[in-house]
């Protein structure tokens, strides 16, 4: 630099500290703006966490109606009631579902089927999201670890920009 060939330059002493005191500034917007795309990220996989317990409260409620219903002749309106809140579910994580005897929706966490249960019958499951320095981590309300088993969705992909920002 001019500084190193001149070191008695005071002009070029001074431009190489404005130079460095640019960058160090530079940096420091950009470690606040990764800051704040983190803590973003993290108040996205709440409100989706919160969509996934809504959505399974709701499915759990229809699962009641579809059982005090009749045997024989399920409500085709309750059934759809049931496909359309699995439809938005399963946009906000991986699930996988299989059917009871009188069309209820047991709901599992994950697209492979071995995913903890979300909606048993007429009960359902909260999630909870934990963050850890540069993780998030899906929990159950008994505190079981799940992030695994939430392997798709915009929760997931929430997770993983976390991962990237955190």
């Amino acid at each position: 630099t001019d500084d190193a060939a001149s070191p008695d330059d005071l002009s070029a002493r001074n431009l190489l500290l404005s130079q460095a005191t640019s960058l160090t500034q530079a940096f420091a917007i950009n470690t606040e703006s990764v800051a704040v795309l983190a803590d973003d990220t993290y108040d996205m996989t709440v409100a989706a966490t919160d969509r996934v317990n809504a959505l399974t409260s709701a499915v759990a409620k229809v699962n009641e109606q579809l059982r005090s219903g009749s045997y024989s002749t399920p409500s085709l309106a309750l059934m759809d009631e049931r496909d359309r809140l699995l439809g938005l579910l399963a946009e906000e994580v991986g699930i996988s579902v299989d059917f009871g005897s009188r069309q209820e929706a047991n709901v599992r966490l994950g697209i492979n089927g071995s995913g903890p249960l979300l909606v048993s019958g007429v009960e359902s499951q909260n999630l909870f999201m934990t963050r850890r320095e540069d993780q998030l981590d899906v929990v159950t309300g008994a505190g079981r670890n799940v992030t695994s088993s939430a392997d798709s969705g915009l929760l997931r992909g929430a997770i993983d920009s976390y991962a990237v920002t955190g």
